[in-house]
């Protein structure tokens, strides 16, 4: 019984998952100012400002 095929499935698994983790990895160590261009946090930012610039006008 020939189990090559056995070794190339792990083989192509393994090499998913590290791809997968690695792409896990860099987004979850991302910076908020940095992820998407930073336009998120940059909204954010604004957001915040005009909620209190409203309160205090």
């Amino acid at each position: 019984m020939d189990n090559n095929w056995i070794v190339e499935n792990l083989t192509n698994a393994f090499g998913v998952w590290n791809s997968k983790m690695t792409e896990m990895w860099s987004l979850l160590t991302e910076s908020p100012q940095t992820f998407k261009g930073g336009t998120i946090w940059q909204t954010t930012e604004r957001l915040t400002n005009l909620r209190f610039v409203n309160k205090r006008g």
